[in-house]
């Protein structure tokens, strides 16, 4: 065969045969892939993509309550009422926050029993609002000391609001010598009391008085005066009758004799003193 006829044959088999083994190289089958899949990406992958960004971030229901509190504060210092904090910014959204689900109801006796007066009027209106605080009266009053008028004020909103019997009672019994003077004890207390006896319900202390001494019992009494209400004869009567059973007897009658409450009537006063009485 002629030479010069063989030899381009001959190169061109040879090209031909360096062109097929590049085109299946695994490099390149790689490469054409991640080509492909640029192109081609999966739709299911790019929805999801969208949702991820779409989700909000999750958060700790008590990490966005933290900052409330704290704003609410500040509500609380400047309030002339009680019931600003149900209008206040900040106090308004920790009573919606605590009003919902999310937060259990061990959780809001917790902000209820704080030792911030703020926080405390917070908790205890959620609790008013909420249907699964029936049950927490005894802790409320375990816990209320009678320091704190707003807190008074809030307390006696959530056994209004849950209808329950007694709260006067168990409101007087912390009375606080200074309440005669606050402006919020005596309206709130006033108003409570007129609620209920339009309800008929009748008050009657039972352990109230067990704790308060002498001194706080007058102050209880002028207070009971200060609100100027009816329906609260029969506690006057009840501070009278424990007065009575708590008076000691026997030292009295160590230097002198004490007398039978019904025979006072019969007792003759001189004329001088029966005015000294008035």
């Amino acid at each position: 065969m002629d030479l010069g006829i063989l030899i381009p044959v001959v190169v061109a088999i040879v090209v031909g045969a360096i062109m097929l083994l590049l085109r299946s190289s695994p490099s390149a089958q790689q490469s054409k892939s991640a080509d492909e899949l640029k192109e081609s990406k999966d739709p299911s992958e790019s929805s999801s993509e969208t949702k991820k960004e779409s989700l909000p971030p999750v958060s700790d229901p008590w990490v966005s309550l933290g900052p409330i509190l704290k704003e609410a504060d500040s509500e609380y210092s400047s309030a002339a009422h009680p019931s600003a904090l149900m209008s206040g910014t900040h106090s308004s959204k920790g009573i919606e926050l605590l009003s919902k689900e999310q937060f259990s109801f061990k959780q809001i006796m917790e902000i209820a029993q704080s030792d911030t007066p703020a926080a405390a009027c917070i908790g205890l209106e959620a609790l008013s609002r909420r249907k699964d605080s029936e049950n927490a009266a005894n802790a409320i009053f375990e816990n209320f000391d009678g320091g704190n008028s707003f807190i008074l004020y809030y307390i006696l909103r959530y056994m209004e609001a849950k209808d329950l019997p007694r709260a006067i009672e168990r409101c007087l019994g912390k009375c606080q010598y200074w309440w005669e003077s606050n402006t919020v004890a005596v309206q709130c207390v006033r108003e409570h009391v007129n609620k209920r006896v339009q309800k008929g319900e009748t008050f009657t202390f039972l352990k109230e008085l067990d704790s308060m001494d002498a001194d706080d019992q007058e102050g209880l009494e002028k207070f009971m005066r200060k609100l100027g209400v009816g329906g609260l004869e029969p506690l006057f009567e009840g501070i009278k009758a424990h007065r009575r059973k708590n008076v000691d007897l026997d030292f009295l009658n160590s230097f002198g004799q004490t007398l039978d409450e019904s025979l006072a009537d019969d007792i003759a006063l001189h004329d001088g003193l029966s005015k000294a009485l008035g």
